[in-house]
């Protein structure tokens, strides 16, 4: 793949609880099959309202495997919606933003 965007990502895979496995098992898969950044550009994004609010500390986790693979600025990043709940008006509402960061002219290409 090129570029990859994940809106409101559900890293907890299941309902958000105590003991949960799945985040685990994300973030392993990310640390052993990411490929390193070369062409890639990746986007995340998560609100605060709803679902989303269980979000930010897998995020963070997930970010941290990103600067691991050596991805910065210029090819990856994560933004935080303040409000923004997980649903379909939410990610309509900020559908540009991904598109823009992913469809961009990388820098030095021109």
């Amino acid at each position: 793949f090129g570029a990859a965007a994940g809106l409101s990502t559900h890293w907890p895979g299941i309902m958000p609880q105590d003991r949960n496995p799945v985040p685990d098992a994300f973030i392993e898969y990310l640390t052993t099959t990411l490929p390193g950044p070369g062409a890639h550009r990746i986007y995340f994004d998560h609100g605060t309202a709803t679902l989303d609010a269980a979000y930010p500390p897998l995020q963070q986790r997930v970010d941290a495997v990103m600067r691991q693979k050596g991805y910065d600025d210029s090819n990856w990043t994560t933004r935080v919606f303040e409000g923004a709940e997980h649903s379909e008006a939410a990610w309509s509402a900020r559908l540009a933003e991904p598109l823009r960061f992913l469809l961009a002219t990388p820098p030095g290409s021109r």
